[in-house]
């Protein structure tokens, strides 16, 4: 009689058992991955547009308008919303308008907000409990 070859019932199903649980680990881990690597990019993307912002305004401008801004640069996924006359205003991205997005961010708004007044910048990240990012801090608490 010939030896069988092959694995049984039992050591297949061990193996599925193994590969399950694999997965249950690894997609939530993928997942948290793909917010936190959506907020750095969306971050360094409005602290980019700053950069041009403050140029703009050291030239001897006042802060930029939806007009002005898209002359800037080419970042069509941020608003610029100036304060009236003035060097102030801010600079926003929501989340979710590009079919790509990570649905776990989708309407999120992120921002970047000039204080006329001191010329210093405020960064507002929704994400804060999931993200942290160095100069970029949640919400403010409410109450």
């Amino acid at each position: 009689m010939k030896k069988q070859k092959g694995f049984s019932l039992i050591e297949l199903l061990i193996v599925v058992g193994i590969i399950g649980a694999l997965t249950a680990i690894a997609v939530p881990a993928y997942q948290n991955y793909q917010t936190k690597s959506e907020t750095i990019a969306t971050i360094a993307s409005l602290k980019n547009m700053r950069t041009i912002v403050e140029v703009h305004i050291q030239e001897g401008n006042d802060f930029p308008t939806a007009a002005t801004f898209a002359t800037l640069g080419d970042a069509p996924e941020i608003t610029s919303t100036p304060v009236a006359d003035s060097t102030g205003g801010a600079l926003t991205i929501t989340l979710g308008d590009d079919p790509d997005a990570d649905p776990v961010v989708a309407g999120d708004v992120f921002s970047l907000t000039r204080n006329a007044d001191t010329g210093v910048w405020t960064c507002l990240n929704p994400r804060n409990a999931d993200v942290e990012v160095e100069g970029c801090q949640g919400p403010a608490a409410e109450g």
